[in-house]
C-alpha cells in the first residue's frame, strides 16, 4: 500500500514538473517572438525617423530660399525697382 502511494506521488510530481517545463517553454517562445516583433518595429520606426528628418532638412532649405526671395522682393519694392502692380 505504501509503495502504491509513493508511486502515485512520484507520477504526480513528474507530471507537475513536465507541465511546468512545458509552460515555461511556451512562455519563453512567446517572449522571444515578442522581442523579435518589437525589434522589427524599432527598426521600422528608425527608418521612418530618418526619412522624416530628411524631409525636415529639405523643407527647411526650401523655407530659407522662400524667405530670402521674399526679403529680396521687399527690398526691391523699397528701392522702387518693383512697382506695386508688378509681381
Amino acid at each position: 500500500m505504501q509503495t502504491e502511494k509513493a508511486k502515485r506521488k512520484i507520477v504526480a510530481l513528474t507530471f507537475l514538473i513536465v507541465a511546468l517545463a512545458a509552460v515555461l517553454v511556451i512562455f519563453l517562445i512567446y517572449q522571444l517572438a515578442s522581442i523579435f516583433h518589437k525589434t522589427n518595429r524599432i527598426r521600422q520606426l528608425e527608418r521612418e525617423i530618418a526619412e522624416l528628418e530628411q524631409i525636415i532638412a529639405t523643407t527647411t532649405d526650401e523655407v530659407k530660399k522662400t524667405e530670402s526671395l521674399k526679403w529680396l522682393e521687399m527690398k526691391a519694392r523699397e528701392l522702387g525697382l518693383i512697382k506695386p502692380g508688378d509681381k
